[in-house]
């Protein structure tokens, strides 16, 4: 009876094992767990570029600053050079932040302090360290250039972002400042753009597609510029709205306040010989001139009266003016020993255009001449103003 009973025993437990041995196959599917590691285990491509807090702050900061809005892929290093300029009153002549500088003058000391790279000094000879770009193409730091209706850049100013761009105005010597592309005197005025070479990431098949562009650009300009010579020509109700334009123009090239009754013809000849090299006994515009020649070759072009380059005789032929009271085209005569190193056209607001030595054709304020005395101004007795 015992071993029936330990028989029936062992039976009932192998059953037992044999049923839970069954449940357990096939086995149940392990849960769908959904943790970044399964994310990461996938290639999700490149990640976007992130910016820390701080950089936030920075563009935060720049945004109100140059109001505007920037990506958040600026040169911070460029944008705090740039903030450093504002306020900087205008100084022809001038590139020392916070004391005075010009707008090419401005331009090229900022590339200089941030990168290292020497721009040309004058603004119209700066598209030459640029590749174009097209109007539609602008990205932070590139270069604006603007010109008069004949296609002489005068100006120049660097891209920020939204149509915003900096630089140093000459207006009532307001200097270093934001400005939009959509003002009207811009949208007229703006000719090309260009980013400086070192600078310029964009493959050759871009540069070129972007010279095409703006080739089109600059073709569009002048041909709207003709256009609007020949309506000028054609109407003359046009002619006093677009002498004032050419004052306009003329005040931003001179950094001089014009009263309206100055010649234009005399401010076109005038901006035309601006940074023609010095030449000792020259007269020839883009190519070398002297004071003498300067002043001599306006009279000549402009109002067709000869005067002596001879100093001395030259002012034996114009009657005497007041300092306190000049008038647009008088003369002014600097003398040191025997010699006249300076003799300006008088242009406004106490500038002078003449013939530096290390400048070329310039302008010159006449209170700011230490070495040399003032020895005589003179009017030319054929002119009325």
């Amino acid at each position: 009876m015992k071993k029936i009973t330990i028989l029936m025993a062992a039976s009932l437990m192998a059953v037992s094992a044999h049923a839970q041995t069954s449940e357990e196959v096939p086995p149940l599917p392990a849960p769908v767990v959904y943790s970044p590691t399964i994310v990461e285990d996938v290639n999700p491509g490149p990640a976007p570029v992130e910016i820390d807090d701080s950089q936030k702050k920075d563009y935060e900061h720049y945004n109100k600053v140059f109001k505007t809005t920037f990506k958040g892929n600026e040169d911070l290093a460029f944008l705090k050079e740039l903030e450093s300029w504002l306020g900087t009153p205008y100084l022809y002549g001038g590139t020392t932040k916070g004391k005075g500088t010009d707008c090419s003058g401005f331009v090229m000391t900022a590339y200089k302090n941030c990168y290292n790279i020497k721009l040309n000094r004058i603004a119209t000879y700066e598209p030459n360290d640029c590749n174009k770009v097209g109007r539609n193409e602008l990205e932070f730091g590139d270069l604006l250039f603007f010109a008069n209706e004949s296609g002489y850049i005068y100006h120049v100013g660097i891209y920020l972002a939204n149509d915003i761009f900096i630089h140093a105005a000459s207006s009532n010597h307001i200097g270093v400042r934001t400005e939009t592309l959509k003002l009207n005197y811009y949208v007229k005025a703006y000719y090309s753009a260009g980013r400086v070479k070192q600078l310029d990431n964009r493959t050759r098949s871009q540069q070129e597609t972007s010279q095409s562009v703006v080739d089109n650009e600059i073709t569009a300009i002048e041909k709207r510029n003709e256009e609007e010579k020949k309506s000028s020509s054609a109407s003359t109700d046009t002619k006093p709205k677009e002498a004032a334009k050419t004052y306009d123009d003329y005040e931003q090239i001179f950094g001089v306040h014009f009263k309206g009754g100055e010649s234009l013809e005399a401010l076109k000849e005038l901006s035309e010989w601006l940074n023609t090299p010095f030449k000792s006994g020259g007269s020839e515009k883009g190519v070398g001139c002297d004071s003498p020649g300067l002043v001599t070759s306006i009279y000549k072009d402009v109002w067709k009266i000869s005067l002596n380059r001879d100093p001395e005789k030259m002012m034996k032929n114009l009657s005497k003016a007041d300092k306190k009271n000049l008038n647009f085209g008088d003369i002014v005569f600097f003398k040191k020993n025997n010699t006249y190193p300076i003799i300006g056209f008088y242009i406004g607001q106490d500038k002078v255009a003449y013939a530096s030595v290390s400048k070329g054709v310039s302008l010159l304020d006449i209170n700011t001449v230490r070495n040399y005395n003032l020895h005589f101004c003179g009017h030319v007795p054929a002119l009325n103003n």
